[in-house]
């Protein structure tokens, strides 16, 4: 999962995550069928550990432009509903 996010999924293969984990490819292959089972299981791992926005919470801002530049704030860059 973490060379998804700084290699990005293209670059994250059974190769890469071979040399990453100090294993052989084999050994990855055998958890891992293919680069789509590898691709499906680290993006199901990630979106589990996310957290939904709570929109319930937005209703008390008054003024409901600023209501999604607080969503923005808790929310990291490219982790949609992930609280910091």
């Amino acid at each position: 999962m973490d060379l998804h996010g700084t290699a990005g999924p293209a670059s994250t293969g059974i190769a890469a995550v071979a040399e990453r984990a100090d294993v052989t490819r084999l050994t990855v292959h055998r958890h891992f069928p293919d680069e789509t089972a590898l691709f499906e299981a680290c993006s199901g791992h990630w979106l589990s550990q996310q957290k939904p926005p709570r929109p319930e919470e937005w209703g008390a801002i008054e003024n409901p432009l600023e209501r999604p530049a607080v969503e923005l704030m808790v929310t990291p860059a490219g982790a949609v509903g992930t609280e910091s």
